[in-house]
């Protein structure tokens, strides 16, 4: 199956000396639907828990943990939210109308100063 995945960096840095670096990522699913004869790529839509999981097995570089459950030197995730979402009854017969799914995503994530 053909896949693509874009990441785009929004903003990065540190906003002032000795302070955490943060991260704002706009991350794009694209893939071949199973049914698709042309073979071209179509936006993919998932849940907020498939689009977490994907990108935690994608190495962009934060934990499980949300910001209080995790140490203080690991880079965290703050918050992941869908750009282009509609909800799940839309996109599948008998979908939850209350579950969000989503191609584009945006995350921010912060690593702690360590000196």
């Amino acid at each position: 199956m053909k896949q693509r995945v874009t990441t785009e960096i929004l903003a990065s840095g540190q906003p002032r000396p000795y302070a955490d670096t943060i991260n704002h990522v706009r991350v794009s699913f694209e893939s071949v639907p199973w049914d698709s004869k042309s073979g071209e790529l179509e936006p993919s839509f998932m849940s907020e828990e498939v689009a977490r999981q994907r990108l935690l097995y994608s190495g962009c570089g934060f934990t499980e943990k949300m910001k209080a459950d995790v140490e203080w030197y690991a880079t965290r995730l703050d918050w992941l939210k869908p750009i282009d979402g509609k909800p799940a009854s839309e996109l599948i017969p008998h979908g939850d109308p209350s579950q969000i799914c989503a191609s584009v995503w945006e995350f921010h994530t912060t690593s702690p100063y360590t000196d």
